[in-house]
């Protein structure tokens, strides 16, 4: 089970208002099936920069999972393979914990 906590802090002082706010992720997530597409694309990521990211079609029981995950993780989907993947969701895109095959 994921819990989202979210905190909002708002700072007063002297000529203006400080905002901050952060969101922790307290758990993983999984997905499971047989890779069909894997794909490598860079998108953009915070402050102008570029992000390599690795998207990841699953097929199982009918309903296919999309996963863009962080890096190149290609080597660890197999294509007509059956994997569990484990990753914690990002913003943008989620970081791979670990691959389990059959």
């Amino acid at each position: 089970m994921r819990y989202v906590w979210m905190m909002l802090v708002v700072l007063c002082g002297c000529g203006g208002t400080t905002y901050v706010g952060f969101v922790t992720n307290t758990g993983s997530a999984t997905a499971n099936g047989t890779v069909s597409i894997v794909h490598i694309s860079v998108i953009g990521g915070e402050n102008g920069t570029s992000v390599t990211v690795t998207a990841v079609t699953l097929i199982g029981g009918g309903m296919a999972s999309d996963l863009v995950l962080c890096g190149d993780q290609r080597n660890q989907f197999p294509i007509n393979q059956v994997v569990t993947a484990t990753y914690n969701p990002g913003t943008g895109c989620a970081t791979l914990v670990s691959v389990k095959g059959p």
